[in-house]
């Protein structure tokens, strides 16, 4: 996805799998879209194999996201 695509949707939260890109790329990215939004973007690393393969693990990332923004986990 275009870092353009991105910005014109007005993300405050960036997703990204852990372990599939690197350090440097997401911080990029994320300031690229601080940049183009003019405000804070949240970045949120979980594991790939969370967010890659559907199944149970989808709701461990989304216990995952959820923890990470702060808010409780989905019972």
């Amino acid at each position: 996805v275009a870092r353009d695509s991105l910005a014109a949707a007005g993300p405050e939260v960036l997703v990204y799998p852990e372990g599939e890109l690197a350090a440097p790329a997401v911080a990029k990215t994320a300031a690229a879209l601080r940049a183009l939004r003019g405000a804070e973007v949240l970045s949120i690393g979980v594991p790939a194999d969370l967010l890659a393969r559907p199944g149970p693990r989808t709701a461990q990332a989304a216990e995952e996201i959820a923890r990470q923004l702060g808010g409780d986990e989905a019972p």
